[in-house]
């Protein structure tokens, strides 16, 4: 599922000749007829025609990456690729026969999930993954935010977003796809949400790399990931300050990017100074740890959630120590917790 995003990705850049990012009429033509064969008795409303589709993306106007994909579904390419001059790796990668009936039930058991989260009102966050497969992740949850986080219910009441995406901040690629996803639900009229997490898997990303001989998707250093997540950080409550529905889960257990964070809530006159409780700005950290900053972050009326791993050892165990990596930067200030419980016990004691 993601080699087919990802070749879906290589089609439009093919077509963009010029490599402006947008897609022109005389370069949808040329590349259409370059890739794809014409078929007797073609008309425009004749599926996946090259008039049909320049219909589709009314292309006079020219075609961004973003309606690219929006107009162009991976349940289309089966059909679209038997166009195909050549057999390549796009015709490798459609999905079709079991792999399609495969992505059909994976959309199917996402949305019971997210219709059940909807009619208990409460949020479905998603987690990231390797970027080898993160794409399919993107594609579901873009597909259930588009469904379940309408602005509107059916009655016409203001809603909450239901189905939050998670960005890791640690790759350099972040900022551009936030950006990215902003815009389409902006385009599509829905509400945004993301959880903003620094990353888990900073090692296996960079031996991928290195043995697949590509270059890192992975920041090169720490004081880079915490620059994008503070950004990232940054252009979400922009939106959330302009009026777009947006939500936001800071989830990071690092001091500095909560303080800028409540900074950047305070500037933007997101918060009323009161009960910031449902100002659309949360936070969360692992039970056990930054405890000090949940209890602060409680103390101010902000909504801050401690969460708790629960299975299996064996299941637990690994995902723990991914954790700890990913914060790996906030182990080496655990004396200032030390600290804090010290203090706390010298004053109950004198008390």
């Amino acid at each position: 599922m993601s080699t087919c995003i990802v070749e879906l990705r290589r089609l439009f850049e093919k077509f963009d000749a010029n490599g402006d990012g947008v897609v022109s009429r005389a370069e949808f033509e040329a590349a259409y007829d370059e890739y794809f064969a014409a078929q007797p008795g073609d008309t425009e409303t004749t599926p996946f025609s090259k008039a049909a589709l320049m219909k589709e993306f009314e292309v006079d106007g020219g075609v961004d990456y973003l309606e690219w994909t929006i107009r162009l579904r991976l349940e289309d390419l089966p059909t679209l690729t038997e166009r195909c001059h050549t057999r390549g790796p796009l015709y490798d990668a459609a999905l079709r026969g079991e792999e399609g009936l495969l992505l059909a039930a994976l959309r199917q058991r996402v949305e019971t999930l997210a219709a059940y989260a909807e009619t208990k009102g409460v949020r479905l966050m998603i987690d990231a993954e390797q970027t080898y497969f993160q794409p399919a992740i993107d594609n579901c949850v873009l597909d259930l935010q588009q469904r379940f986080n309408g602005k509107r219910d059916a009655a016409g009441t203001p809603k909450a977003p239901v189905i939050f995406n998670t960005y890791q901040c640690y790759l350099k690629a972040t900022p551009e796809a936030l950006a990215q996803d902003l815009e389409r639900a902006d385009r599509l009229d829905y509400n945004f949400a993301a959880k903003l997490v620094r990353g888990a898997y900073m090692y296996t990303e960079r031996e991928l790399a290195a043995d697949m001989g590509y270059p890192s998707p992975v920041h090169d250093t720490i004081q880079d990931t915490h620059d994008c997540y503070n950004g990232c950080v940054a252009m979400v409550l922009d939106a959330i300050a302009g009026g777009k529905g947006a939500e936001l889960m800071v989830a990071s257990h690092n001091q500095d990017s909560v303080e800028r964070t409540l900074a950047g809530v305070k500037a933007r006159g997101i918060a009323d100074g009161k009960d910031n409780r449902n100002i659309g700005v949360y936070f969360g950290q692992l039970l056990g740890m930054a405890d000090h900053l949940s209890f602060g972050l409680g103390g101010q009326g902000y909504a801050a959630y401690k969460y708790v791993p629960f299975g299996d050892v064996d299941e637990v165990m690994p995902y723990l120590i991914r954790r700890a990596q990913e914060n790996s930067d906030f182990l080496g200030g655990v004396g200032k917790e030390i600290k804090l419980i010290q203090t706390e016990l010298v004053r109950r004691i004198r008390g």
